[in-house]
């Protein structure tokens, strides 16, 4: 069954999902000192750099309750929604991919890329059709599946990669938001929409390997916030 194609072999997704080497948009420019503490810059790289994931998850929420406002916040959804991903506590991903995704404009193109692709994978291994809130779950993936085929489109290609490797890495997310775009449909009985969109996951050529395993883009990183050079904000490199 598609579907279950769709949602084997879930782990941690890499930090390849990013496509391009994107220059920052929407965060304020460096400054001659960053727009956090060096408390806070210690708790937070505490809680990311903790092997154990229960005990990161503790640390982050100290980190949160004790830093509400910091601006390092962002950094700590995202360490938030990879931790609960190795969990396989699925509501608790899709939950801080939200909340990283609510800053909207404040996000480059790679970074919200990856927060649309782990949120996606978490709705297919979470949805439960006969959940009270189904509805709703299912609207959202599907605005979340279409938004990403939308962020993929625009993401230019990266120096160094031919038009060809630029195409083969942007299979993998291709098919997984058409698919999820076009079971979301299905369970909102919108079955012009759900064809259109399993149609269009169909010609999407996946590969053999599922989309869950992510793909490689050596060019571009998410860069840990640095200690006195950046005031909490991603950028490629």
């Amino acid at each position: 069954m598609i579907r279950k194609w769709m949602i084997t072999g879930t782990g941690l997704i890499s930090m390849a999902l990013m496509l391009c080497a994107c220059a920052p948009s929407g965060w304020a420019a460096p400054q001659e000192k960053p727009a956090y503490t060096m408390a806070e810059y210690n708790a937070y790289n505490a809680a990311a750099g903790e092997k154990n994931p229960e005990q990161r998850v503790k640390l982050l929420d100290d980190f949160v309750a004790k830093f509400p406002s910091s601006t390092l916040l962002p950094f700590a959804y995202r360490v938030y929604y990879k931790t609960y991903d190795e969990l396989k506590n699925y509501p608790k991903t899709i939950q801080y991919a939200d909340k990283l995704l609510a800053l909207g404009d404040k996000l480059d193109a790679g970074a919200k890329l990856e927060a649309l692709y782990i949120r996606t994978l978490a709705f297919n291994n979470s949805f439960n059709e006969k959940a009270p809130d189904a509805k709703e779950q299912a609207t959202r993936a599907r605005q979340t599946a279409l938004e990403g085929l939308q962020v993929l489109a625009q993401v230019p290609k990266p120096e160094g990669v031919t038009d060809a490797q630029f195409e083969e890495n942007k299979k993998v997310p291709t098919v997984l938001f058409n698919y999820t775009a076009g079971y979301a449909a299905l369970q909102l009985k919108d079955f012009k929409g759900a064809i259109d969109s399993f149609k269009a996951a169909l010609a999407g050529d996946p590969p053999a390997r599922s989309p869950t395993s992510g793909w490689e883009s050596p060019t571009c990183k998410w860069t840990r916030p640095s200690t006195w050079t950046a005031s909490g904000r991603w950028r490629a490199r």
